[in-house]
């Protein structure tokens, strides 16, 4: 159609393309796990209000508020303060809680969590390090 040679019929011999079919996968301890969606509220960040996730929650900023709940995970880090009850599968607190909370699968307190409030697991975890659980 667009071929300056008009009138000729030279055809250029094309390879056979054929696509590489990708490595199968092996099993790693990455590739079994499957990726999480982790919601992150970061230090610096003050919320004011309910807090409802469908994914893990990470909290380094402050939450303040009636409820912080979640379907997954929540992790409270060392930089992170939540004034409100706490719901979730998996809680760890490495920061300071004030208010009630409720793992349905457990609890981890980390030596440098505090907890003002009552709490609720079946399987609580605190620190190997803290020779107490690390309540205010």
């Amino acid at each position: 159609m667009f071929d300056k040679q008009k009138g000729s019929k030279q055809t250029t011999p094309q390879a056979a393309v054929t696509p590489a079919s990708p490595p199968a996968p092996t099993p790693s301890s990455a590739a079994v796990a499957s990726p999480q969606k982790v919601a992150m509220i970061g230090s610096g960040i003050r919320v004011s209000g309910d807090v409802m996730a469908d994914s893990n929650l990470k909290v380094e900023g402050i939450i303040e508020g009636r409820s912080v709940e979640s379907s997954h995970d929540i992790e409270v880090a060392e930089s992170g303060r939540v004034v409100a009850n706490i719901d979730a599968k998996v809680i760890r607190i490495g920061g300071e809680v004030t208010g009630d909370i409720s793992g349905a699968e457990k609890v981890m307190i980390l030596k440098s969590g505090r907890v003002l409030g009552a709490w609720s697991t079946v399987s609580p975890i605190f620190s190997a390090s803290t020779a107490r659980p690390a309540f205010a």
